[in-house]
C-alpha cells in the first residue's frame, strides 16, 4: 500500500472525498477515488467513505513528504471534474495549514483559478524535468548556437539536415514487426516531419518522446498524452506530480497552456493514468536520458519492450 497502513489510506481518501463533496460527488471524482483506493488496497464503496478533517489528516501524516503527496492528491481531486472553485482551494489551503506544508502545486492551483497564466506557465515549465534536461543538454553539448537552433525549431524554423532525415525515413524499409518500422508508420500516418526535415515536429534530442509513444502504445491524442506524461511521472523521481498537473490543466480543465497544443476538457482518465504510472515505475532504463535508440530500431518491437521491461497496457 505504498508505505501507508489502511488507516492512513482511508484518511487520505477521506480528505479527497471532502474536496470532491463540496459541489456534489461527480462521476469523475468517484472514478478518481475508486482508482486511488484500488492502488492503496482499500475496499468498500467510495460513496459511503467518510470525509476526513484537516486535523485528522495532520495527525495521520506528520511526515512532510506524505504531506505533499496528500495535498497533490487534493489538487488532482479539485481539477478532475473539469472545474476549480474558490471553495475547493480554500479547503485545500486549510489542509495545507494543518499539515504545515507549502506545496507549489497548491499555489499553481490558485493561479489557475485566478487566471494568472503567465506565472503558472513559468513555474510549471521550470519544474518539468524534461524541459530542464533538454535545455541543459543542448547548451552543454552545442552551446548558444544549439539553443538558438532549438528555439528556431520550436517556432517551426528548423535547420535542414537531409542526411539525418533520410536516416529516419529509411526506417520505413524495415520489416513490419520492427520498432523502427512501427515508429516510421507512427510519424508518417500523422504527417509528423522527421528530425532534419522542414518544419520538424520535434528535434532529434527530444525524439525519444515519439519513440516512447510507439513503445508504450499511447496515442498522440489528449488521452494518450495524459498517459505518456503519467509514464514519465512513474520513473522521474523529482516532482513527478508536475507531469500530472500539467496534463490536467491542458486536457481536463481545457486551459490554453502551450500554443502548440490544443486544449480540451475531460480527457484525463484516472484508471489509465494510474496504470501508466505503474508501467513507468517498472521500466529499467530512463528512456529520456541519452537513450541510444538506433540499435533498438532494427529489433522486433516486442523484444525492445522486454529489454526495457515495458509492461503490457
Amino acid at each position: 500500500m505504498l508505505g501507508l497502513d489502511e488507516g492512513q489510506a482511508r484518511i487520505g481518501l477521506g480528505a479527497m472525498k471532502a474536496v470532491a463533496a463540496l459541489h456534489g460527488f461527480t462521476e469523475e471524482e468517484r472514478r478518481l477515488l475508486r482508482a486511488c483506493a484500488g492502488v492503496l488496497g482499500v475496499s468498500g464503496d467510495v460513496d459511503t467513505l467518510p470525509t476526513s478533517s484537516p486535523e485528522e489528516v495532520a495527525r495521520a501524516f506528520p511526515d512532510d513528504v506524505w504531506g505533499h503527496r496528500v495535498l497533490q492528491a487534493l489538487v488532482a481531486t479539485a481539477m478532475v471534474d473539469g472545474e476549480v472553485t474558490q471553495e475547493e482551494t480554500d479547503l485545500i489551503d486549510g489542509y495545507a495549514k494543518s499539515l504545515g506544508v507549502t506545496d507549489a502545486h497548491v499555489t499553481n492551483l490558485h493561479r489557475v483559478l485566478d487566471g494568472h497564466l503567465m506565472r503558472l506557465r513559468f513555474d510549471v515549465v521550470r519544474r518539468v524535468p524534461l524541459a530542464r534536461q533538454l535545455l541543459s543538454e543542448t547548451y552543454q553539448e552545442e552551446g548558444l548556437h544549439g539553443l538558438w537552433k532549438f528555439f528556431k525549431a520550436a517556432r517551426g524554423r528548423s535547420e535542414l539536415d537531409g542526411e539525418l532525415a533520410w536516416r529516419f525515413k529509411r526506417l520505413g524499409m524495415l520489416p513490419a514487426e520492427t520498432f523502427g518500422r512501427q515508429f516510421w508508420q507512427h510519424m508518417t500516418e500523422r504527417g509528423f516531419p522527421f528530425p532534419g526535415e522542414p518544419h520538424e515536429h520535434v528535434p532529434v534530442r527530444f525524439i525519444h518522446h515519439e519513440l516512447t509513444h510507439v513503445l508504450c502504445g499511447y496515442s498522440t491524442e489528449a488521452e494518450g498524452e495524459c498517459q505518456i506524461a503519467a509514464f514519465y511521472a512513474g520513473h522521474k523521481g523529482n516532482d513527478p506530480f508536475v507531469f500530472v498537473f500539467l496534463t490536467m490543466v491542458m486536457f481536463q480543465l481545457g486551459v490554453a497552456f502551450n500554443p502548440l497544443v490544443t486544449p480540451t476538457k475531460l480527457q484525463w482518465d484516472p484508471e489509465k493514468v494510474i496504470r501508466a504510472m505503474q508501467r513507468g515505475a517498472a521500466i529499467n532504463t530512463d528512456l529520456t536520458d541519452h537513450w541510444d535508440f538506433w540499435p533498438d530500431l532494427a529489433q522486433p518491437i516486442e523484444e525492445v519492450r522486454r529489454k526495457y521491461n515495458v509492461l503490457p497496457q
